[in-house]
């Protein structure tokens, strides 16, 4: 998982940054082409339909929830866009709502029930349950931590920062004097055919995609390379198996495509003069120098980040669950489901057809996967008070006013009480946050420095 807001890598299962406190945590650091991209799609999704509002929160559970929320986004938003429809085939059919009732389908009785209350409105108080009842501690002091980062900043590590930094301040410029290549962003228009019949979904006009970027099915982007403005092309490709829409997987289908504009990435030369007039350094040495400062710096704390994650998985590996808190768990995934099923409304369509069709899994299985990960993340909660349960690590009051006027200044509110209002969480649960990030700093810097390190240093 990666914190775009502080900008550091963390555990594949971590549910919140630690650093930060941030809870809209993303699979990995978005590259500007990935962000342009998920702009793009996102703005394909009808734009007429009104968003569903949130629920609500139900304290930590929230952590998990927002995680969640993204993934499911993030898919919505690829499912509905045009180009993603024709490329992975998880749109949901023309046809709109399936009525499992009106199928004869079976409904499954064992699925997250529909009107739920939540266990823990503020959060569980972890800091005062008796967790011996829950979780047993194994080996969390004297483990020994593998590093895989080094301290060593080379040249070739600052070139590298550098030629990544120079791609923002590309620009885009228009082609005319040759064919369309791998790279080049296009706008183009095609009409999708069956036996010459034209299919659902398989027509738009002014769509844009970056060529080899794979948001289509293989062949359609590569029949666009080598095309000029204004040719149209005719071009033969098989929908997969694995296709969500049973009419068209597996099966050949034609796209007569038309090729209406190309564009190039020109980022501008590298030399004294760009870094004079667009980054106010003398010379290139003087910036370089102070880019090598830089990943010093953020190398240091990828170390540090590494450390903690590791002694923490390690803390984490070696506990054993005895039973979850009732309710905690249901908690975690009340918050991810909510946001499926309004989502689900939101396009008139079954909860179950919406796994199947956006998700890409049954209801049951997608439920499957959502109670593993809140046991995971409960998991990773228990260990963390019950090692400061056992070590007496506690919080200071100017560590907490100190989290406290971070998230205040974060969020530009001027007060505890209208932060809270404007994200729809209660004080108590805005509370219990602090104390969660404090305490988890403070067993993170316990276990950092009774850990061993081998491997890079």
């Amino acid at each position: 998982m990666y914190c775009p807001k502080c900008q550091k890598d963390l555990p594949a299962d971590s549910t919140f940054c630690p650093y930060c406190g941030n809870e809209k945590l993303t699979e990995k650091a978005e590259t500007a082409e990935e962000q342009a991209a998920i702009e793009t799609q996102t703005a394909a999704v009808p734009a007429s339909e009104a968003e569903p509002a949130a629920p609500k929160k139900s304290g930590k559970g929230v952590v998990i929830g927002l995680l969640c929320v993204l993934v499911v986004l993030a898919a919505i938003a690829a499912a509905f866009a045009i180009g993603s429809y024709i490329g992975r085939g998880n749109a949901p059919a023309e046809t709109g709502t399936t009525d499992m009732a009106q199928t004869g389908e079976p409904v499954d009785e064992d699925l997250f029930p529909d009107e739920y209350t939540t266990a823990y409105p503020d959060g569980f108080d972890y800091a005062s349950a008796d967790l011996s009842k829950h979780v047993t501690l194994g080996k969390y002091k004297g483990v020994t931590v593998t590093l895989t980062l080094s301290s060593e900043i080379t040249d070739a590590d600052v070139q590298s920062y550098i030629q990544e930094m120079m791609t923002y301040y590309a620009t885009e410029q228009d082609v005319t004097d040759r064919s369309a290549a791998l790279g080049d962003t296009v706008v183009i228009d095609f009409v999708g055919t069956m036996d010459g019949v034209a299919f659902s979904g398989g027509t738009a006009d002014d769509q844009t995609l970056i060529l080899g970027e794979g948001g289509y099915i293989d062949g359609f982007e590569d029949g666009i390379v080598g095309m000029n403005i204004g040719e149209t092309k005719t071009i033969d490709v098989t929908f997969p198996e694995s296709y969500q829409n049973a009419d068209l997987a597996g099966k050949p289908a034609k796209f007569e495509i038309t090729l209406d504009s190309i564009k190039e990435s020109v980022a501008p030369e590298y030399n004294d003069t760009f870094v004079r007039e667009e980054l106010e350094y003398d010379t290139m040495a003087e910036f370089e120098a102070e880019v090598k400062e830089m990943l010093k710096a953020y190398r240091a704390d990828e170390i540090l980040a590494e450390k903690q994650d590791g002694a923490f998985s390690i803390a984490v590996d070696n506990a054993t669950i005895v039973s979850y808190p009732e309710g905690v768990v249901e908690d975690y995934m009340y918050q991810q489901i909510s946001y499926v099923k309004s989502y689900a409304e939101m396009y008139s369509m079954t909860y179950s057809d919406f796994t199947e069709q956006v998700i890409g899994m049954t209801a049951a299985e997608y439920e499957a996967e959502v109670r593993a990960s809140a046991e995971a993340a409960v998991k990773q909660e228990m260990v963390l008070y019950a090692i400061a349960q056992a070590e007496n690590i506690s919080g200071s009051e100017e560590e907490r006013k100190a989290a406290e006027e971070y998230y205040l200044s974060y969020y530009g509110a001027e007060d505890v009480a209208s932060m809270c209002d404007s994200l729809d969480v209660t004080v108590e649960y805005f509370n219990n946050m602090i104390d969660f990030s404090v305490i988890y700093t403070a067993v993170m810097d316990f276990l950092t420095e009774n850990a061993t390190y081998a491997g890079a240093k």
